[in-house]
């Protein structure tokens, strides 16, 4: 790069603005571990990939991970998946985005991806259409890092936006035994 490119790139990435050449991409995790709630993936995201995370260790059977494929196109898009619990308890939903660390970079880059009307089916999701607000001006029943850059008011619409290590999490309880099949409407963030 030339003097011009980097300081130009250091800028923007100082102003929370990346240029990247990579589209979003939705990433749903599914925490088990401190309930120890076993899961098997049922049915992974169209064009995407789901499975027990390898990078778990021991905690493997109790974590899921699915990712959608790349969001190309603006506007709302069908995100869907399904899991078997083999146990009965509380786990997270992490709502987050595409791991991406550009080469040569020591920190993760912000690809945003942004979820609306979370629909489950076999366990039941607080404010899934975000429309209710908490105290504090958040989205009711859910855990975001930081509520003006996550929480997403717009024309009679709210939803929320995550990056891999900004998500969006909220938790569901779940039965044995019956099938949880999660959708939601992803996009990307449209500056």
């Amino acid at each position: 790069m030339n003097g011009f490119t980097t300081a130009l790139t250091a800028l923007l990435l100082a102003a929370g603005t990346t240029l990247l050449a990579v589209d979003p991409r939705p990433r749903v995790d599914i925490d088990g571990r401190k309930a120890k709630i076993v899961m098997e993936m049922v049915d992974k995201p169209d064009g995407g990939v789901a499975g027990n995370a390898e990078w778990a260790g021991e905690n493997k059977p109790y974590y899921l991970v699915t990712q959608g494929p790349p969001i190309e196109r603006s506007g709302w898009q069908d995100y869907t998946f399904s899991f078997m619990p083999k146990t009965t308890g509380d786990l997270l939903i992490i709502w987050a985005g595409y791991f991406y660390r550009p080469e040569g970079e020591m920190q993760n880059a912000k690809v945003w991806t942004c979820y609306d009307d979370i629909e489950v089916t076999g366990a039941i999701v607080e404010n899934g259409n975000f429309e209710e607000e908490d105290a504090e001006g958040g989205p009711q029943g859910w855990s975001v890092y930081d509520k003006k850059s996550q929480y997403v008011k717009e024309a009679g619409n709210k939803y929320v936006r995550a990056w891999h290590n900004q998500p969006a999490i909220s938790v569901i309880h779940v039965t044995a035994g019956q099938q949880v099949t999660v959708k939601a409407k992803v996009k990307r963030v449209e500056e």
